[in-house]
């Protein structure tokens, strides 16, 4: 699959192991390879959690927020389950939006 930040079009791959910094995660994002990777076997909707938390990582950092003291994990976990929660409950309404036209019909 491929998902286009910005102007930036990653790759997302599903992996066995991912590591970061040393530490074992569930999932990262690679802003000079342009590839997400999510760990393979997790279930629907902690995979779904997962490549949120990972997309808004790369809308900061597309967005200008590059600095670790305002780009927190807390605070991408916090943007990535409410935008996660927000999706689940309109996904309906936002592909009617969105559709395949890419212009919407509001």
């Amino acid at each position: 699959m491929k998902l286009r930040i910005g102007h930036s079009e990653y790759h997302v791959t599903k992996e066995e192991f991912i590591e970061n910094d040393g530490d074992s995660c569930l999932g990262l994002i690679n802003y000079h390879d342009l590839t997400i990777k999510i760990k393979e076997n997790l279930n629907v909707e902690l995979y779904k959690k997962t490549l949120i938390h990972e997309i808004v990582h790369g809308i900061m950092r597309e967005s200008g927020f590059e600095d670790d003291e305002i780009h927190t994990e807390d605070l991408v976990n916090r943007i990535g389950l409410t935008l996660h929660g927000f999706l689940k409950d309109n996904i309906v309404e936002v592909t009617k939006l969105y559709g395949s036209d890419r212009h919407g019909t509001a």
